[in-house]
């Protein structure tokens, strides 16, 4: 297990932060998809209007939706502001169960509670 994780740390040294594996590639992979999603969004809002046009219906159904995206932007919030320093402490302790099982219950309980 430790000549792993040598090996690995070895492997990160020579490739460097900024290098494409690195930190830059993990900021533009994970800036590409954000774009992404908000261009999706952005599609369907027009599809949306462009199918109810613009009167009360279109509204009724922007407001339906508007209190759970609310809550589910609250719960991420305070999930990654928690979870993420958690994690990454597991990580740098080399305890990869713990950072399973951590992720394990922190996905389970949401989907318990919204199948409830």
């Amino acid at each position: 297990m430790d000549a792993e994780v040598q090996a690995d740390s070895a492997a990160q040294r020579r490739r460097g932060p900024l290098s494409s594996t690195g930190l830059v590639g993990n900021l533009f992979t994970v800036g590409s998809f954000a774009t992404l999603v908000k261009l999706i969004g952005a599609v369907k809002v027009a599809v949306t209007a462009r199918l109810f046009g613009a009167n009360s219906e279109l509204d009724a159904y922007l407001i339906a939706f508007l209190l759970p995206s609310f809550f589910a932007e609250v719960f991420s919030g305070s999930v990654r502001s928690a979870l993420v320093p958690t994690l990454v402490r597991a990580q740098s302790n080399h305890d990869l169960e713990e950072a399973r099982a951590l992720c394990r219950t922190c996905s389970r309980r949401p989907l318990l509670s919204c199948a409830l």
